[in-house]
């Protein structure tokens, strides 16, 4: 049985879940439905803290924050992306509004992940290239000494 996704944050540990109430809380707190959350960090936010109050029930929303702000939001949708696609409302349902929102979660946090490698490469990329220019310039200076 699903007890949650564990998380650790601030030197604690939090478990995150989601059931029907948490959903109804965060749809609530967001002002619209679950299907039609934006991917804006104060969503992202409602749903983190929906999704702590059965384990945590007196967090406060500023604790949050900081969670957020230690972990980032690019952890933070990992977690979350796992803890939705795990919940009992929708693990067995794919491709309720949900399902979409965590597969849409998921599927961003794999697209910050393959431009932080993207860029990585390009970084190696661009060193080699200033080692290669490097030994280009000592070469010509051994060239021009020689002469």
């Amino acid at each position: 049985m699903n007890t949650g996704t564990k998380f650790s944050a601030l030197e604690c540990e939090y478990t995150l879940y989601f059931d029907n109430r948490a959903f109804r809380v965060a749809e609530k707190t967001m002002g619209h439905s679950l299907g039609t959350m934006q991917d804006s960090i104060g969503d992202v936010t409602l749903l983190l803290h929906a999704g702590l109050l059965r384990h945590q029930p007196q967090i406060k929303l500023e604790k949050v924050d900081e969670i957020v702000d230690e972990l980032g939001y690019e952890k933070i949708a990992d977690i979350l992306g796992e803890a939705m696609a795990a919940s009992p409302p929708l693990r067995k349902r794919t491709l309720t509004k949900g399902g979409i929102l965590a597969e849409a979660l998921a599927a961003d946090a794999r697209r910050v992940k393959a431009q932080k490698e993207e860029s990585l490469r390009i970084e190696d990329l661009r060193k080699k290239l200033v080692e290669e220019e490097t030994l280009r310039a000592e070469i010509l200076e051994e060239l021009q000494s020689q002469t």
